[in-house]
């Protein structure tokens, strides 16, 4: 069953309460460290899915904004391409290393540090 996933991410989690402060960033222009939702665990669920992805032809899709809001508007997502999955570590929360497909510019990747 081909089902496509989605990562949509806000680097500053200013304003979040500190158990939804999820610690996601670039560590360069072709990987991405992203952490999980508290309940995901490897072994079960989203982050089964995750961890097999590609053996289950499942594409994940990486959008990612800097901050939720743009004055006082919604802020765009940026669309930063497929990735793969590398590893991860720890469970509820997973960190997750993603391999960009291609990797984002590095104008993008300087402007997303926080």
């Amino acid at each position: 069953d081909d089902i496509n996933q989605y990562l949509f991410v806000t680097l500053s989690k200013q304003g979040k309460l500190t158990e939804h402060q999820y610690h996601d960033y670039f560590l360069d222009e072709k990987t991405f460290s992203w952490q999980s939702q508290n309940s995901t665990s490897p072994s079960v669920g989203k982050g089964k899915r995750i961890i097999d992805h590609e053996k289950n032809n499942s594409n994940v899709y990486l959008f990612v904004r800097k901050y939720k809001l743009e004055g006082k508007t919604a802020a765009p997502f940026f669309y930063c391409g497929r990735v793969f999955y590398k590893n991860h570590t720890g469970e509820k929360p997973m960190n997750v290393e993603w391999h960009l497909d291609v990797p984002i510019t590095k104008e993008l990747f300087d402007y997303f540090k926080v």
